[in-house]
């Protein structure tokens, strides 16, 4: 067999067994927000967005991701020091400040959270963000 012949199988075979990897292991394309999720909420809401007991609360279904998505920038950067101000009054914990999201990284997270958590679909831009940011009550 010749050489080229011989690359040309072994590419084939190369691109069959990536494509059957991919389907086979559901590979499907990370959204940017869910490691911006991963690295800043899930210590405290979980991995699956779960909570924990009372002392943090389940995104699934969360007012903050449907209703109440304009306040969820200010209580991401601002955090709330009022536990009836979060989404279930027993809760324990305040809402800490996540300071170490950035602002431009905030329509990402939050465009990744209505589409985990949420029937919401809505496109957050910085101008949005901003005005949302500007009516916090801090």
């Amino acid at each position: 067999m010749k050489p080229e012949h011989m690359l040309f199988g072994l590419s084939l075979k190369g691109c069959l067994f990536l494509f059957l990897f991919g389907f086979l292991t559901g590979c499907t394309e990370k959204h940017p927000g869910e490691t911006i999720y991963q690295n800043h909420c899930s210590q405290c809401h979980g991995l699956s967005g779960q909570g924990f007991k009372n002392l943090y609360p389940p995104l699934d279904r969360s007012p903050y991701l449907s209703a109440r998505l304009n306040e969820l920038p200010c209580l991401i950067v601002y955090g709330s020091r009022d536990p009836g101000k979060t989404e279930r009054p027993r809760s324990s914990r305040i809402m800490p400040p996540i300071k170490s999201v950035s602002r431009a990284e905030l329509p990402t997270l939050l465009e990744f959270l209505q589409k985990r958590w949420s029937a919401q679909n809505i496109q957050i831009n910085q101008s949005k963000l901003d005005t949302w940011l500007s009516s916090c009550k801090t």
